[in-house]
């Protein structure tokens, strides 16, 4: 199963694309945005702050995104990032 999530912004003349398309596995980018879509149906406000803030540390650093969604197994992947046994 394939994901694509593609955003633009446009202000004024300005456009800026957020794009997810062209990163080979967006699944754990995918897996929190449920999760942060759950816990606000639970009224989880605080974890919800905190799994908005990571997304948004993700989305202001494209090196980042690109490093999360290499495959699972990968060296450069950076290690904090993981969800053990949810991503496979």
């Amino acid at each position: 199963m394939e994901f694509a999530a593609v955003r633009v912004i446009t202000i004024g003349n300005i456009t800026h694309e957020i794009w997810l398309k062209d990163m080979p596995n967006i699944r754990r980018i995918y897996i929190l945005l449920n999760d942060i879509y759950i816990v606000r149906a639970f009224r989880q406000y605080r974890l919800e702050e905190d799994l908005f803030a990571k997304l948004i540390f993700l989305m202001r650093s494209r090196e980042l995104a690109i490093k999360v969604t290499r495959e699972y197994g990968n060296i450069y992947n950076p290690e904090f990032i993981y969800i053990k046994n949810r991503d496979r």
